[in-house]
């Protein structure tokens, strides 16, 4: 079937190259086996507690442990997307992603404080977008600036079982939106007027689509997606128990926080009275203007990927199906962990160095998406004036080889990537008698030969 071939390209792509931790390792992501315990020079690494820059560790495969499942006491249940507890029914209820515009036009942004979990990442031209994860959106009128979906977001918040917005989207996210397995509300539907609004208040087309808590009922109802999730679905992160704190040995300092992006520069500085990590961008304080609340979060988490142009494009691929290292920051201090996703339509899942599935703090989450050849950029420290890259030179230029392989199979294999691309989504309009799920008018501009078109 073409679309467990689509599904699978990265898969097989990730197989003819080295994974992060390889390190000069020439053993490929095929020949790797699992391990109930760590490799030596994963413990060490660790163990060592060293100073910042926190190496990158030097072994493969990534140790995993088949943790089970948590037990919680009788009569408590999690919310998935923040680790609360909460009674049965509400940890049923669905949540709702949302893309949002994250250009210098786009500022001020509306509703953004009420998220549980935050994702950024480049788009284009150095620019980042962010898709918000929103347990409840009571009370919420205005939420926005809206922008078009890029497909490593919807892969990264698929797991979380959410229904997803998006005000348009680009060529490539098109064969997914389709499919049935994405509940998506798209703001170039037949139903638009009854889901979003233009507001000219704080800026102009294209940055000024937005949507509201009544619009998104009326969209999910229209649409008829179902409200809750199934009874066994259990959400990709893991939190600790109530009173309990992650596991942060070995950690290093990260008072503050800087992903890399070069456009609008965002830090987080850790606020020890609270416990949260406040937000700034483009020079100053991340605000709702709805509320004038700052973005706050309990975590951060850094996900390294390879990334590469689309069709030589300004607009860039995220390998979001693979395995990777990062890095995980709470309460001022910082550790070394390692991700996993399988698929495309696939839970990620942490881990630490140990093996051990992370244990993250009930709260907010923000995950930045770190190109692997960029890794520099990203620091942490205990003030603005210690800031280090949080992996040694080393390992940053073995990350940067290592995103070259990938980069370079997948180049030679973009034509073929493409073509299934196309073919699984006229095969996906197919079961749905020839009618989009995304677009109300379809037309040439979304063939995969143009690069990006079809994005708004």
């Amino acid at each position: 079937m073409l679309k467990h071939r689509l599904i699978m390209t990265f898969s097989a792509l990730a197989a003819t190259v080295f994974v992060l931790g390889g390190c000069g390792s020439t053993k490929s992501e095929a020949e790797s086996t699992t391990s109930s315990s760590a490799p030596e020079s994963v413990v060490s690494s660790v163990v060592s507690g060293e100073a910042t820059p926190t190496p990158l560790p030097t072994a493969t495969p990534f140790p995993t442990i088949d943790d089970p499942e948590e037990v919680l006491p009788d009569g408590v249940f999690r919310n998935y997307v923040n680790g609360a507890y909460v009674t049965k029914e509400e940890s049923l209820v669905r949540p709702i992603s949302m893309m949002i515009d994250n250009s210098e036009p786009a500022i001020p942004q509306s509703g953004i404080s009420k998220a549980d979990i935050y994702y950024e990442s480049i788009i284009e031209s150095s620019v980042s977008r962010m898709c918000l994860v929103y347990n409840s959106l009571d009370g919420l009128n205005r939420i926005g600036p809206l922008r078009s979906c890029r497909d490593n977001f919807l892969s990264m918040v698929w797991g979380f079982d959410t229904i997803y917005e998006h005000y348009g989207q680009s060529a490539y996210a098109l064969p997914y939106l389709e499919d049935d397995r994405c509940d998506n509300i798209s703001g170039l539907g037949s139903y638009t007027n009854q889901v979003f609004f233009r507001d000219n208040t704080y800026h102009v087309m294209p940055h000024n689509a937005y949507t509201s808590a009544v619009g998104m009922e009326s969209g999910i109802k229209l649409l008829k997606y179902r409200t809750e999730h199934e009874e066994s679905f259990r959400g990709p992160f893991r939190y600790v128990l109530e009173g309990e704190k992650p596991d942060m040995f070995g950690a290093v300092d990260a008072n503050v926080v800087v992903p890399g992006y070069p456009v609008n520069n965002p830090v987080f500085t850790y606020d020890a009275a609270s416990g949260l990590y406040r937000r700034e961008q483009f020079g100053g304080p991340h605000i709702d203007e709805a509320n004038g609340e700052q973005i706050q979060v309990k975590n951060i988490i850094f996900e390294y990927q390879n990334s590469a142009f689309y069709q030589d494009s300004p607009y860039l691929h995220f390998q979001t199906d693979a395995k990777g290292f990062g890095l995980y920051v709470t309460e001022g201090k910082a550790i070394p962990i390692y991700w996993e996703r399988p698929e495309f339509f696939a839970q990620v899942k942490y881990y630490r160095m140990d093996g051990h599935r992370l244990k993250m703090n009930q709260g907010k989450t923000f995950v930045c998406a770190i190109e692997n050849k960029k890794i520099t950029a990203a620091k942490v420290g205990k003030d603005k004036s210690s800031l280090q890259c949080v992996v040694s030179e080393e390992k940053a230029k073995e990350a940067a080889a290592v995103n070259a392989d990938w980069e370079r199979d997948y180049k030679a294999n973009e034509h073929w990537y493409l073509t299934a691309c196309s073919d699984l989504r006229l095969e996906n309009i197919a079961k749905h008698d020839g009618k989009s799920k995304v677009c109300y008018i379809y037309d040439t501009e979304y063939e995969y030969g143009n690069a990006g078109k079809g994005k708004k």
